[in-house]
């Protein structure tokens, strides 16, 4: 058995890479965060935010006539906090040299994660009656100002459709 340095050498490198890639991560998520107001959140969160599990939301059936087992929904009212950004809103956040790097930034996918799930919610709420665009400026204009709005969750099973749940519920429709 022959152990070669340079494959040592290397490997020691690439793992720096990682650390000093996720420690830089990390820092920006940290900044972002206080850039956003996120203190702000959290505040309103530990105020307001119900502590409830996804399995202890009062699921309904979503089309009670269709066969389609499994497929249910809940409306809930929530505060979106500040880091949920679309695509634009993170693009022109990022400084001009982070710009380069903008194709392959895990951050950069999962915001667009978070603020898809949230504005689908948005959207598939009806009372709202808006388009895929309407959702968009409501969660814009209710993300900012900090103040609550109601969305649907779907799920099929024990799986959510697109996306995750809010963590700053603060009524659960049916519920007072």
């Amino acid at each position: 058995m022959q152990i070669d340095l340079f494959e040592i050498l290397n490997e020691e490198k690439l793992q720096a890479q990682k650390l000093l890639e996720s420690e830089s991560l990390q820092e920006r998520i940290t900044e972002s965060r206080k850039a956003l107001g996120w203190d702000e959140y959290e505040k309103l969160k530990s105020e307001r935010a119900l502590k409830i599990e996804i399995n202890n939301l009062p699921w309904m059936p979503s089309h009670p006539n269709v066969t389609t087992s499994g497929y249910e929904h809940v409306d809930v009212m929530v505060i979106i906090p500040p880091d949920v950004l679309s695509p634009v809103e993170y693009h022109l956040r990022l400084g001009h040299s982070e710009r380069s790097s903008y194709q392959n930034d895990p951050l950069r996918d999962a915001c667009r994660e978070i603020w898809s799930s949230y504005n689908f919610a948005i959207w598939g709420y009806q009372p709202h009656q808006v388009g895929w665009c309407g959702a968009t400026k409501l969660l814009t204009r209710h993300r900012d100002a900090g103040d609550p709005i109601w969305m649907r969750l779907s799920k099929i099973g024990e799986r959510l459709i697109y996306g995750a749940i809010p963590d700053c519920i603060v009524e659960i429709k049916g519920e007072a």
